[in-house]
């Protein structure tokens, strides 16, 4: 379950406890999050919990389990997370020889000597040498050196901002951004050759990339991203070859697709230097999600599943606008304002369909409308209405401490809705937006 947040990992334990049938998902979602770590600590058998991307190893505090035959597994990108984090496994570069096999059989190209000057000038990171090998098979690259001489041409202020605990080479940034460029030429090709001078494929591969940049690390639902774009069989194709190209990975079961976090952050400073574009890149995402119907999710399954997956990329926007760790100043973000009737609707839908424990995973989101458009602003007003309806629903009172004006007006007792019953849907538009010129 995604952990990149302490709010995140109490909703995903929130949520198996209902799984589990030991919640009915319309209590405090801290309250389920306890039950469930009991109840995992009391059961028997060989058991497997992953926590995902953990940031702040301080959002685990009293949510890990220790049970007899219960095992837990934490990822996290953090170098030194202490002594009480357990058993640490590095899970980093590959070793030299390793990634000189990965090269040669990714490429084709029979240069031992070659790909070991390729894997020292990437660090023998693996996601930048399956991109890097993806571009040289997909350019026609004659030789490695030939690769790395075009890499090395990049500008040094043209990589990506340093975090904490940062060791990559810079030729990594390099490798990335060219992966993707180079993945978006072609699609641009295929669509000129096909006499499609609108460039549908691309459009889509484009606004594609900066949903998973801009969205849950967790991953997005691949249905939504089929979505995109003038015709499903053209973003089908064009998310076909993001995968093919190594630039995103879809989850085991096949219903989310995930970049790196590493190609996430190229692609996010990459728009910040291109207002313009990302204007339309962020458009386009927000229609995206407008456009995810939740109607029906008291009684659809896949509208139901739509609504939590919702939950999951409203969070990660907020954490994005609080300007957490793993955020750059230089990385852009979505405008809060531009999706607050997204996040009414769906705190509206998980209440309607008996997750308020879940739709109070939202506060966040609530507070940064405030911060956004003011406490007095129609749509703040209507978020924090919708907000008390789903305490009621899950039976704890609101906490007056957690908004920034105490003296905002109480929810009516009603439990008629204050937003609309219907989703924000909007027509996308065809996306046929591109991060640089082709030729």
């Amino acid at each position: 379950m995604d952990a990149s947040s302490r709010e995140a990992l109490v909703a995903g334990l929130a949520g198996l406890a209902v799984e589990m049938g030991i919640d009915d998902g319309k209590g405090d979602p801290d309250a389920a999050a306890c039950r469930c770590v009991n109840r995992l600590n009391s059961g028997e058998g060989d058991r497997l919990i992953v926590f995902d991307n953990v940031e702040d190893f301080d959002d685990l505090t009293g949510l890990v389990p220790h049970g007899q035959g219960l095992r837990v597994l934490v990822t996290t990108t953090v170098a030194s997370p202490g002594d009480s984090a357990g058993r640490l496994i590095a899970v980093g570069a590959f070793t030299r020889p390793q990634s000189v096999d990965f090269i040669r059989e990714r490429t084709g190209l029979d240069d031992d000597a070659g790909a070991a000057r390729l894997a020292e000038a990437l660090g023998d990171l693996p996601v930048a040498l399956a991109q890097a090998a993806a571009t040289i098979k997909l350019n026609g690259y004659a030789t490695i050196d030939e690769y790395l001489a075009d890499l090395r041409e990049y500008r040094l202020d043209e990589v990506v901002d340093r975090l904490p605990g940062d060791d990559y080479p810079d030729l990594v940034h390099a490798a990335l951004r060219k992966a993707y460029e180079s993945a978006l030429d072609m699609l641009a090709d295929k669509d000129r050759s096909s006499g499609e001078e609108d460039l549908p494929r691309v459009g889509a591969a484009s606004v594609q990339l900066a949903a998973l940049a801009l969205l849950a690390p967790s991953g997005v639902p691949r249905p939504w991203l089929h979505r995109i774009g003038t015709r499903m069989p053209f973003a089908r194709q064009s998310l076909g070859a993001l995968v093919a190209h190594s630039i995103c990975t879809p989850s085991q079961d096949g219903r989310y697709v995930r970049i790196h976090g590493l190609q996430g952050r190229v692609l996010r400073e990459d728009y910040n230097k291109q207002p313009e574009v990302f204007a339309s890149l962020e458009k386009a995402v927000v229609t995206l999600l407008e456009s995810i119907d939740m109607d029906e999710a008291s009684k659809n399954d896949t509208q139901r599943a739509d609504a939590l997956d919702m939950a999951d990329h409203l969070r990660a926007i907020s954490e994005q606008q609080q300007g957490q760790a793993h955020y750059s100043p230089h990385e852009v973000r979505i405008n809060p304002s531009s999706v607050s009737k997204i996040i009414n609707y769906t705190v509206h839908r998980l209440t309607d369909m008996g997750r308020p424990q879940t739709a109070l995973t939202l506060q966040e989101a609530v507070d940064m409308l405030t911060n956004a458009l003011g406490p007095d602003h129609p749509d703040t007003l209507t978020a924090r209405n919708n907000l008390a309806r789903a305490h009621r629903q899950a039976g704890t009172p609101p906490q007056p401490s957690t908004y920034t004006k105490p003296s905002w007006p109480t929810a009516p007792a009603s439990s008629t809705p204050t937003t609309s019953t219907h989703s924000p849907r909007a027509t996308t538009s065809p996306a046929r937006i591109r991060m640089r010129e082709t030729s």
